[in-house]
């Protein structure tokens, strides 16, 4: 398995590192604290996560995955927008303490944002580690889900609020887009319950 870098060893943190080290030892945790980390089994990086140089000392260039705990929605955006600056194809999980503010940091450039009112550390990394064997589906928990879905052909994004689900965030040509309506080929993070996510898959892969 790829290295995984979790930025912030706070209780969501140490709750990620608990549940990965089941799984995987090729862990490095950043954080200010020294104290946190000292008695660590793992290899850590004392440092501001947002900064590129913390970063490369954790080994960002050769991460496949970044977990962001922040206690700050501002601070988990900048973590990701640094690691994605060094690492572009790195898969950034991350918290949002405000559902407001799931939108802005899928604008960073996260690639799966959960609020932490829906999600524990346990499903996070549950979301991380089936990432790693190709699943676009995250549990959100309360019947909630996130998926990641192509679309088959090119459509109205008011057609698909019609379900119920919410979409918050539009990808194209591996970048973040904007606007009412989704090509061909477009990737669509939308979050619903399972019927509802049923209903959109169906309407967006064409089955």
């Amino acid at each position: 398995m790829s290295l995984i870098i979790v930025c912030g060893y706070g209780p969501a943190g140490r709750s990620c590192v608990e549940k990965l080290e089941r799984e995987t030892s090729n862990i490095v945790v950043v954080d200010k604290n020294r104290e946190k980390l000292e008695n660590l089994a793992h290899p850590y990086v004392v440092g501001d996560a947002t900064k590129e140089d913390v970063l490369r000392k954790a080994g960002i260039e050769k991460a496949g995955i970044l977990i962001a705990t922040a206690d700050s929605d501002v601070v988990n955006a900048f973590i990701t927008l640094s690691a994605k600056s060094i690492n572009p194809g790195i898969k950034v999980f991350t918290t949002a303490e405000r559902l407001e503010s799931v939108d802005k940091l899928y604008k960073a450039g996260a690639d799966y944002v959960v609020p932490e009112s829906s999600i524990g550390a346990r499903e996070l990394v549950d979301g991380a580690l089936r990432y790693t064997g190709g699943s676009s589906r995250i549990y959100l928990g309360n019947g909630m889900e996130l998926h990641a879905i192509r679309t088959a052909k090119a459509g109205n994004l008011r057609d698909i609020d019609i379900s119920g689900v919410r979409v918050v965030a539009m990808r194209r040509d591996g970048k973040l887009v904007m606007g009412e309506r989704y090509g061909r080929g477009d990737v669509l993070y939308v979050m619903g319950d399972g019927r509802q996510i049923s209903i959109v898959r169906r309407m967006l892969e064409g089955k």
